[in-house]
């Protein structure tokens, strides 16, 4: 007989997978040019293999469905999904309910090198979008690397020494990218998209970089729900139960750092999903870690789709920066998150 628990987690990826389906077809749909939802579903019938090829869609049609709106809807729904497992792993692992996957200092590390490059490098008319990624990803690597190499500590029984060194060296690559802004602001306008976040230059080639990385890490850290359960309750306590909780937790850590350097690389700096969307997900589902770490995927995929669809229809043809746009959503959430007790649930 299956155990109740996985039952119920089989019945909410079930449920929550239906949901994210619907959404994607639903954001196909939207946009500054309205697509009819016969014409999406057709469209999607055609890519099927020996299904309705008889089907006559447009060039047009068949163009902005397949070239532009569906790489930047996965886009959403993939950089939705790994910033939220990320910030539910990192607030697991260092039993923090603030934490979120910029703690360490990945975004303010991406940020930094890609300003650097802008600004230094003779890239000129070859700093696209695809070198942006690539200088982001670096970035955020290196500085993660300093992190473990300066704020590891073997005799310590916690992390506190590794968070206090993520935030020491986010606000020195904040500070120096402000610096280098404020030198030229010309070529600062350059890369303000990607410090608030954007899917608008998300194609196919970029999808197929990032994409991987993130799917990968989401599968991996979703065989652990049952260490991070343990390790609520210690470090020291749970190395009593079979769980090499520092080589464990640093495990976690790392994977949830490459999802996030994906991330960053792809989409920008995107808050509040990694921390707004585990709260939610704890305050639906409770604080199981073996359904909290899918359902967090599917609901943090579903929530950044839907966020990028209104950024790219209120103002259309105009977007509004995606980050922005979190922040403003993500940001009422979190104090209604702070002042209610539900369920037993509490911060």
């Amino acid at each position: 007989m299956i155990d109740k628990r996985f039952s119920q987690i089989y019945f909410w990826s079930i449920a929550l997978a239906v949901i994210l389906f619907f959404v994607i077809i639903f954001s196909l749909q939207v946009g500054a040019v309205a697509i009819p939802k016969s014409t999406i579903i057709k469209s999607v019938l055609k890519g099927l293999p020996f299904l309705y090829d008889d089907f006559v869609i447009s060039d047009n049609w068949s163009q902005i469905i397949f070239d532009i709106r569906l790489p930047r809807v996965l886009a959403a729904g993939i950089v939705g999904a790994g910033l939220s497992i990320a910030g539910l792993t990192y607030q697991g692992v260092f039993r923090n309910n603030l934490a979120d996957p910029y703690l360490l200092g990945i975004a303010s590390g991406s940020a930094l090198a890609v300003t650097i490059a802008n600004f230094f490098l003779p890239l000129g008319s070859l700093f696209s979008f695809f070198w942006m990624q690539i200088f982001a990803f670096t970035g955020g690597l290196i500085i993660i690397g300093f992190v473990y190499i300066i704020g590891l500590d073997s005799h310590s029984r916690n992390f506190s020494k590794i968070i206090l060194t993520g935030i020491a060296f986010s606000s020195l690559c904040t500070a120096l990218t402000f610096f280098l802004l404020m030198l030229e602001s010309e070529k600062g306008l350059s890369i303000l998209s990607f410090l608030f976040g954007s899917f608008n230059l998300v194609e196919w080639r970029l999808l197929m970089v990032t994409g991987p990385i993130i799917l990968s890490g989401i599968f991996f850290l979703n065989l652990f729900g049952h260490s991070l359960n343990i390790l609520q309750i210690g470090l020291e306590e749970s190395q009593t139960l079979g769980i090499h909780s520092k080589k464990m937790s640093t495990i976690l850590i790392l994977i949830a750092s490459i999802i996030t350097c994906s991330a960053v690389a792809l989409a920008g700096i995107i808050g509040f999903v990694g921390l707004v969307i585990p709260h939610l997900c704890r305050l639906l589902f409770g604080n199981d870690y073996k359904k909290l770490l899918i359902t967090s995927a599917f609901i943090g995929a579903i929530f950044l789709i839907l966020i990028d669809d209104a950024v790219r229809t209120i103002i259309a043809p105009r977007e509004i920066p995606i980050g922005a746009m979190t922040a403003l959503i993500g940001s009422p959430l979190f104090v209604y998150f702070l002042v209610i007790k539900h369920r037993g649930y509490d911060l």
